[in-house]
Order: C-alpha cells, then structure tokens, then sequence
C-alpha cells in the first residue's frame, strides 16, 4: 500500500480500479487516501456494499453478494476451495471477475473461466473439477496445482519471514514505561467487513460479553489508577490522532498494553464516525501497517452508558456450573457422578434426544451462536434492549475466569435449554404452553403461550426468552432471511431453544420415506457449525457414542442435584494449571 500511494504521488499509476476493499476506513490516514484518489485520472470502486472508498472513487460498479457468485480462493498453502452461488442475483449486478473478463473482452462466464483454470477443459481435469466441486476443497493435486498457479500461492513461510516483523516492530516499539496500543480485530465486525450485519453486530464477543459496541481493552490495574470503571467514555491518543470508545476492564488483559479494536466507526453500518475507528491509531511504513507497540496516552473524558452486556457475572462464586480435571490419569477417573433425586423416573423412552458438549474443545468461537441465530429466526434486538436484558439468543457461551485477575485462565460453557426430563418450566405454566414429547423433547406451544413467564422465572438455567416487541421484518428483502421451516414468533410469547426439532421432523420423515441411513441422521444447526466438533446429538436409548460420552469420567451435568434431569451433558475442561481450582471461581 505504501508503495501504491507513492506511485500515486509520482504519477506513475494514473488508474485504479479497487475489488471489495475499503483501505479509506482501513488505513491510518484515510482522508489524505481520498485526496490521491481524486489525484487519479480514473478510480472505480468494484464492491457489494457501499463504503468511504467507493464513495471516493470516480465509478461504482455494483458487483454481487459473494453468496451470489463463482469463486475460488487458498485459505492456507496446497489446500483450495471452491465456492458455487447458493441463490441468483437479487439486483441488477455483476460479478466482479465478469467484469474483469468483459473489460478484457473475454467472452467467457465466471464459471467457464474458473473451471478452465482448473484443467476441467480436458476429461482427467472435468472428472477432479467435479469432484472438487461436489467436495468444496481440494488438496495440491493435479487439478489443485493447475489453480494454484493462476491464484499465485506465496510461500506463507517467507511473507511471515520472523527477521522482517522483528525489525518492523522494532522500530516502532513504545518506551518501556510508556503504554502500547495494540489493534485488535472483533469475532463479529472483523476489520469492518461485518459491521453492516446485524448478526455480527449483536454477537456478544466471547471475553468481554458485549455487542454493538466499541469497548477499550483496560487491565483492573489500569483502570482504577485512572479512575476507570466498566462503560466509561475514554480516549486513546498516539501521536496526533486518536479515538474515543468505552471501557471494558479485562482480568488478564497487560497493564501497560490498551486493545484497542478495529471494524467500527465506518461508513456501511456503523455512521462513519472516524473517532471510533480504531484504524486512525495505526502507523503505515514501508514495511506494511503497523497495529501493535505503539507509544500512547490514555485519558478519562467523562460520561458513559451501561455496556450491551450479555453476561454480567465473570466468576461461579465457588457454584459447581462449570468443572475442570487433571491432567493426571487418577484426576481424571475421579470424575463427577450426580447424586440420587427424589423425583421418581417411571417413565421408559424408546427414544430420547440427548446432547453432549465437551468444554475442553470449545473455543468460545460463537459460530454455534450466529448458526443458532439463523436457523431458528431469532431477532435481533439491538443495543438498548441488550442494555436492558431482553436479549433473544437460545444459546449463548458463558464465560468465566478462574485464578488470578493478571493471568486468568479463561473457561467457556455454551448454555441452552437442557430439555429437562422433570422440567421445572413445564409444572408451572398456568395454560400448558410448555409440554414434553415422546422422545424427551421440552416443546414449547407459541399460540397458546399467553406471556406470563412463570417459565422463565422458575428455570435454572436462565434459558428462556420473551418477546417484549414485534421483531417479524415486514419487508419482503428482509424475510429471505428467514428459515421457512421455523415459526416466526410474535409479541408476547416465550421462546427457547427446540434442539433443532424441524431437523429432527425432516430425519423423521425421511426415516418414514424408508431413505437411507444417512438422510436420516440428525444435525442441529450448532453442532454442523462447530469448527472443534465440541457438540455432539443423537438419541441415548441407541446411539452407543451418546452412551459412551454421558458415561466419561469427565462427564457432569449443570445443576444436577436440583434433580430436573437435563439432557444436556458436559465433558469438564482438563486443567492447563495444576494451581487451577477445580470450579470457576
């Protein structure tokens, strides 16, 4: 980028055509970017969203959603992937490679240009085409190679060169007494690519538990010699820019280093306003964008607001919810068995849907959440009512710190509704909207649930939730996004999570249908997403491996002894610290 922009200036690069980027809100000196672009004798802007760059460039070429286009790409070095459109164009756009085919008078489709660079153009390379499409990825082959020639693969292990970062960050590193910024990118808005998606957006990032807004990284050290408490408004200055946010107060977090996050403040989404872009405090040299060891300055600058929190208690207070194991073998097979209840168990399933979740692979990541989201047609609130507790989320990832506050170890417990076999919501429903099914499934009945909230009041595992307004999208581009196999819900009824029973009614039918056997196995939408395979579902009348798992020595359940008998099953996290207690604290 520097490069470019000294090219700019020489006059040696007179055209510029930019692809899904926006290096305007991106960069450290966005309004000296837009000068050079107006400098240019001729600027387009190739992009599906609207942004700052666009906005400066001479053209805007409207280019389809990535959902709605042909494309290859190399996550990692020897391993491609190709992505078919999933639905046809909405508007009247193009893909940004017909574009380039078009303007290069190539005659070609986006697809017949891709499959060509495969090698699908002879029948050994049409054959691994196929297969490559049908799998989605395909590892350095014969067809893998062909591509990999066309995508000019770098070696990852020279652009990384340790010696180059080294002297980067060498010269730009604070004094030693000084604080240090360092740019982070969010799980939801990213670098600003999600900051328009309202999924993203309310996402609750997995350390600080909060959404929609942009928080300031501070240790508790930190903080209180500055007089800082949680929601505070602050200001982050290095050299002459700076940004103004809210506090967060993170145990964990270095006392000297401020993480300071990036994607908010631009114009697609988020207003625009460049005094919460964190990009402002970055510092471009020759040697690439500089986002960590920069020299700063913090100060309090008065006012706040409550944070959209969507936890507010960091520790279990020595409550047995989340348990950890030794590494040892013996602290292992100490394991955690429950108690006898009095509630008697007279009733025999043939078949009972049960879930397994194994705390030592969960990453917190939220993917499990965004799909929850989309699969189920949950709303999306916004800040003031995340401000207010009325979140919608079925399943959320609690997470709690243990040890001490300048270097705890962190804990995550994905949490939804357990579907109790003595469920406590079910005995106090004055109108029997809350029933149980055959194969242990706690339903809920929407039209005839009239919002009293005995439910939620008397569940133990907080898990319930309440429409408190009308979220049902009255446009028809807004109701795409909504899964036709899931009821919208209304104003004044409760919700939960259902264990993904329309997934389970579609595997029943197809068991009906007399379909093999795997069209009838059942995914919910959290395990399919889990990129650490942490969540696993079936039926523990026969599923061996559901068996096999609630019987781990690891293996406990939240809140056990209330005897409510959750089918939801835990794997305790193994400790990385012998000085760990075994429960959050």
């Amino acid at each position: 980028m520097h490069e470019l922009l000294t090219a700019i200036d020489k006059g040696t690069v007179t055209g510029l055509i930019v692809v899904e980027v926006n290096p305007v809100e991106q960069l450290p000196e966005g309004d000296a970017l837009v000068k050079k672009l107006k400098q240019l004798q001729l600027s387009v802007a190739i992009t599906s969203r609207p942004s700052a760059t666009a906005e400066a460039c001479q053209l805007v070429a409207a280019a389809h959603h990535p959902l709605e286009r042909w494309s290859d790409a190399a996550p990692q070095r020897d391993v491609l992937t190709v992505a078919q459109p999933t639905l046809r164009p909405l508007f009247d756009t193009r893909d940004p490679l017909e574009c380039a085919l078009l303007w290069h008078g190539v005659k070609v489709s986006p697809r017949q240009y891709i499959q060509s660079s495969w090698g699908g153009d002879t029948a050994a390379g049409k054959h691994a085409w196929d297969q490559t499409l049908s799998a989605g990825v395909a590892a350095k082959g014969v067809a893998a190679a062909s591509a990999a020639q066309r995508l000019a693969i770098a070696d990852t292990t020279a652009a990384a060169d340790e010696s180059t970062l080294v002297t980067l960050f060498r010269g730009m590193a604070a004094p030693t007494d000084a604080l240090e910024v360092e740019l982070l990118e969010e799980v939801g808005p990213r670098d600003g690519r999600g900051s328009f998606n309202p999924w993203l957006r309310e996402l609750p990032d997995p350390l600080t538990r909060a959404a929609w807004t942009a928080m300031v990284r501070l240790a508790p050290s930190l903080a209180a010699a500055n007089n800082i408490h949680d929601g505070d408004n602050v200001t982050v200055q290095v050299g002459q820019r700076s940004v103004q946010m809210q506090a967060r107060i993170m145990p964990g977090q270095h006392p000297r280093v401020v993480g300071v996050p990036v994607g908010y403040g631009v114009r697609d989404g988020d207003g625009g306003d460049a005094t919460r872009n964190g990009y402002r405090l970055a510092q471009l040299t020759p040697d690439g964008l500089v986002t960590a060891g920069l020299a700063a300055t913090l100060r309090r600058t008065g006012g706040g607001a409550p944070l959209p929190l969507m936890q507010w208690e960091s520790t279990t207070h020595e409550r047995p919810i989340i348990h950890q194991v030794g590494r040892d073998d013996e602290a292992i097979e100490e394991g955690h068995h429950p108690e006898a209840a009095l509630w008697g168990d007279d009733y025999r399933y043939t078949k009972h849907w049960h879930m397994v979740i194994d705390l030592d692979s969960c990453t917190g990541c939220s993917a499990c959440v965004v799909a929850c989201q989309a699969e189920n047609n949950i709303a999306v609130v916004g800040p003031q009512n995340m401000v207010d507790h009325r979140d919608m989320y079925w399943l959320r990832i609690d997470r709690y710190f243990t040890g001490d506050d300048d270097n705890p170890e962190v804990l995550f417990e994905p949490m939804l509704c357990a579907q109790c076999d003595n469920a406590p919501c079910e005995t106090v429903c004055p109108v029997a909207a809350t029933v149980h099914s055959h194969d242990g499934l706690n339903m809920q009945a929407y039209n005839r649930c009239v919002g009293t909230r005995y439910c939620a009041n008397n569940c133990p595992y907080k898990v319930r939730r309440f429409n408190w307004f009308d979220f049902t999208p009255k446009d028809e581009l807004e109701r795409l996004v909504l899964n036709p196999d899931v009821v919208v819900r209304e104003r004044g009824v409760m919700e939960k999570c259902t264990f993904c029973v329309q997934r389970i009614q579609q595997a029943r039918i197809a068991d009906m249908a007399g379909k093999p056997e795997g069209a009838t196995a059942v995914q919910t939408a959290c395990q399919q997403s889990c990129p650490a395979r942490a969540i696993s579902f079936g039926d523990d009348v026969r599923d061996t491996h559901i068996q096999e798992q609630q019987h781990q020595p690891r293996a406990f359940q939240v809140l056990a002894d209330l005897g409510v008998l959750p089918s939801l099953t835990y794997l305790a996290r193994v400790r990385r610290r012998e000085s760990t207690p075994e429960s959050g604290t």
